[in-house]
């Protein structure tokens, strides 16, 4: 997620010096909807992951 982030940045940048890469503005508003798209994804999984941890170690 940090990287897509980075990434995206450099390509606004990119794409804002010069008009003729104007297509890494198109990358970088792509990969904001997959960042978006992953958060609930993560924490969906990573919830249940931290509670079952919990429930197992105090089980030991």
């Amino acid at each position: 997620m940090a990287v897509a982030f980075v990434a995206s940045i450099v390509f606004l940048v990119k794409a804002d010096a010069d008009v003729d890469n104007a297509v890494y503005g198109y990358l970088a508003v792509f990969l904001w909807f997959g960042i978006a798209a992953a958060i609930p994804v993560l924490l969906a999984v990573g919830i249940p992951a931290i509670i079952m941890m919990r429930r197992v170690r105090q089980q030991e």
